[in-house]
């Protein structure tokens, strides 16, 4: 008798990881990574009875998982091996999209020097921050206020 029988009242959750899997199969085809211990008829009654999908085909591949690094005596560890279901359904199965931007971490502050003349670049900064409102736009090796390139451009103006 196996573990997800529909005719019961009561579904049975059973602890298990069953991921599903992004691939270039075909629409109506879905991968999942599941555990070893789960059989073709397995698989196929715990989608239709957990997610009311109807199954026609549960192709199945054991992974031999790869081998670590060497620890301190030579020796290597193997990763956990794993079963790979590519499953057949009547109906379409459409990916949500992925999302562009999934975690982008923030970057961690620069320390210490960054640059040659780093007095001087925290001199210009800080008065930067004093002009604080000003908006500063550096042309050459002066530095104007917005307004004040306006001003210059409206009396140029005027000259004409």
């Amino acid at each position: 008798m196996s573990a997800f029988n529909t005719k019961l009242t009561q579904l049975y959750f059973p602890n298990i990881n069953f991921v599903l899997v992004r691939s270039h199969h075909p629409p109506h085809q879905a991968v999942f990574k599941c555990p070893k211990s789960l059989n073709k008829i397995d698989i196929k009654n715990y989608l239709e009875a957990l997610y009311k999908v109807h199954v026609t085909d549960v192709r199945t591949l054991v992974y031999l998982g790869r081998l670590g690094q060497k620890d301190p005596f030579g020796k290597r560890e193997r990763h956990a091996s794993y079963k790979k279901a590519i499953v057949t359904m009547t109906e379409d199965f459409i990916f949500p999209p992925e999302s562009t931007a999934a975690t982008k971490l923030p970057t961690a502050p620069k320390r210490g020097r960054t640059g040659k003349n780093n007095a001087a670049d925290n001199k210009k900064e800080e008065k930067n921050k004093a002009a604080g409102s000003e908006n500063t736009v550096a042309s050459g090796n002066t530095s104007k206020t917005i307004k004040d390139l306006k001003d210059s451009k409206d009396s140029e103006e005027k000259k004409v």
